[in-house]
């Protein structure tokens, strides 16, 4: 962050540089917050035994984890995405006062017509969609034991339902998984 933030740059070089480092480091440190949330360890470990036994059976924590992951990958989504498109880059250049010389320079260096960046936008658009999914089926399960606390118990490494519909309704949402 310290290195992308030193211009070594001056006057309208400066100007543009700056535009230029501002606008990577938005979008790394976007990125790297969406990094952040999609490995921490309590997606994974929500629906482990050791969890169901410390939160449940309400699941107070998780579920305002949960709450709190979909909302911030929500939100990061939306600005990575913005910060990707053409205007996003060009809104830390437009209101510099740079000749069109310098304008054109960061629409070369900023901005591609490549058709690989429109891909890279879709997957990671795709890759987003599916972790959201996963969020809420991952909520799905943990209301579901939630609303039927009374309906199981974990015995060392397994969840023990008391009925088989209870035990087909956990499956199914583990399927889909």
């Amino acid at each position: 962050d310290q290195r992308i933030r030193e211009l070594k740059t001056t006057g309208d070089y400066g100007v543009l540089e700056k535009a230029m480092k501002d606008y990577l480091a938005d979008v790394v440190n976007t990125s790297v917050s969406i990094a952040n949330i999609i490995n921490d360890e309590r997606i994974v470990n929500a629906l482990t035994p050791e969890n169901y036994t410390e939160d449940g059976p309400d699941f107070v924590q998780t579920k305002q984890f949960l709450e709190q992951a979909k909302s911030d990958i929500e939100q990061y989504k939306t600005e990575v995405l913005t910060l990707l498109t053409n205007e996003g880059a060009m809104s830390y250049i437009e209101d510099k006062n740079l000749d069109q010389y310098y304008i054109d320079l960061y629409k070369e260096i900023a901005l591609s017509e490549d058709t690989a960046i429109e891909e890279s936008n879709t997957e990671l658009e795709n890759s987003l969609d599916e972790m959201m999914k996963l969020l809420d089926v991952e909520t799905q399960i943990i209301n579901f034991l939630s609303e039927n606390k009374d309906g199981w118990e974990i015995q060392g490494e397994n969840i023990i339902f008391n009925n088989q519909t209870l035990q087909d309704q956990y499956n199914e949402y583990i399927s889909q998984i």
